[in-house]
């Protein structure tokens, strides 16, 4: 009998548990993490998991002329968790890619007024106010 690891478990129903686990705390700090190079750290993971799921298939066919069972249940539990995260990353760095086309790189605030008959009547005391307000709501604007 062989005894075989992969990520400290030797039970599939354990590394997929093990996995799953990892999955869902990546996707949490996917999801939460609004960072402004999303599309470059991707990439990078990307690459990084292609990587592994391409030795992990080679791996798969050199171990499945052994006929163990529970190597070729690791193996491909951890082939899926690679999978599964590549959908993941593709999903949310094409709405990254929509959002950032839907936004303009230069937008603007715009204001809009509607002059109210009240504000007729009352504008010379209104309108140093609100360019007050105005000035101190564009200092909060980060560009």
């Amino acid at each position: 009998m062989r005894y075989f690891e992969i990520n400290e478990c030797s039970s599939p129903v354990d590394l997929h548990d093990f996995l799953d686990k990892q999955f869902k705390t990546f996707k949490l700090a996917v999801f939460s993490n609004p960072a402004a190079r999303k599309g470059e750290l991707f990439k990078e993971i990307k690459e990084q998991i292609n990587n592994s799921k391409i030795e992990l298939t080679q791996i798969s066919a050199t171990v499945h002329l052994l006929h163990d069972i529970t190597l070729d249940a690791l193996i491909n539990c951890k082939i899926q968790y690679c999978e599964d995260t590549l959908k993941l990353l593709a999903n949310e760095q094409s709405d990254v890619e929509i959002i950032e086309a839907k936004t303009p790189p230069s937008a603007e605030p715009v204001y809009f007024f509607k002059i109210d008959e009240q504000f007729k009547t009352s504008s010379n005391f209104i309108l140093p106010l609100m360019h007050k307000e105005l000035k101190k709501a564009d200092t909060l604007i980060v560009h």
